[in-house]
Order: C-alpha cells, then structure tokens, then sequence
C-alpha cells in the first residue's frame, strides 16, 4: 500500500523541488535595446516573471517577451534595476542587475532646417554636434565704453 501512494505522489507531482538559484545575462543590442535572459536551477515547473525598479514593465518599456527562452527585450531608453523572479509551488528565487541604455543617447534637434529625432551611439554621433570653441566676440572699445555709460 505504501509503494501505490508513494507512486501516487510521485504521479501527481505533489513532491516538488524547491528553485535553487537564478541567473541573469543581459546583452545590447545593435540599434541600442537591450535583451536580459533568466535561467534557474533546481525546481520543478518554475514560471518567470520581470520587474524594472520593483514594478511590472509597460508597453512602453518593453519591446518583447519570449516565454520559450525566458528572456525579454527592452527598448533603448529603459534602464535601471531589472529583475527576473522564478517562482514555483515550493519556492521563489530572484536576481536583479542594473542596466544601462548601453552607450545610446537620444538625439532631438534641428540642423540645417531638418528635424532629427533618434537614437544613436554616443560615441559615433555625427549629427547635431555643437562646436567644442567658439570664436571670440570683439566689441569695439567705443561700443563698450558706450554700453557702460548707458548702464550707469
């Protein structure tokens, strides 16, 4: 009798080993977004879930999710503390890691009349780049002299 509920048991999953530990990689991608992949040890049915600074991520954070290979892609502008949450019936494990916009900086101006709004690699940034120096402004002694007699 003892080996039929034994089976019982076993059969319907009842007996369940706890998530052991959980690990984290994150990758940048090449227009800037970021992939972050969570693996677990241990556990019987582990179901993943993700946060970003404690809370649920939005649509607007998130590019996509893919249940297959538990890992997630952010959009370019997302950083802070991600986290991936690997609970199951017996256990919850958690790891977090900060992440970066990976070198990408958003750029928002105009030049030479055309409006540029997007993403771009700070450290090969071409476009609407100010100059560094810029020429020294002469005014005239009998203009300042002018100046400072108004002023006074």
């Amino acid at each position: 009798m003892k080996a039929v509920v034994g089976l019982l048991v076993f059969i319907l999953g009842v007996s369940h080993a706890p998530v052991s530990s959980v690990w984290l990689a994150s990758e940048c991608l090449s227009q800037g977004e970021k992939r972050v992949s969570c693996s677990s040890g241990g556990g019987d049915s582990p179901q993943y879930s993700w946060t970003l600074d404690g809370r649920s991520l939005t649509d607007t954070e998130l590019l996509s999710v893919n249940t297959e290979t538990n890992s997630i892609t952010l959009r370019q502008h997302v950083s802070g503390a991600v986290a991936c949450s690997v609970r199951n019936n017996v256990s919850q494990v958690s790891k977090g890691e900060e992440i970066s916009n990976c070198g990408f900086i958003f750029i928002n101006c105009s030049s030479n009349g055309t409006q540029m709004s997007q993403w771009v690699f700070a450290a090969n940034n071409t476009l609407c780049i100010e100059p560094t120096t810029t020429s020294p402004t002469i005014i005239p002694e009998s203009s300042t002299a002018a100046q400072n007699a108004t002023y006074k």
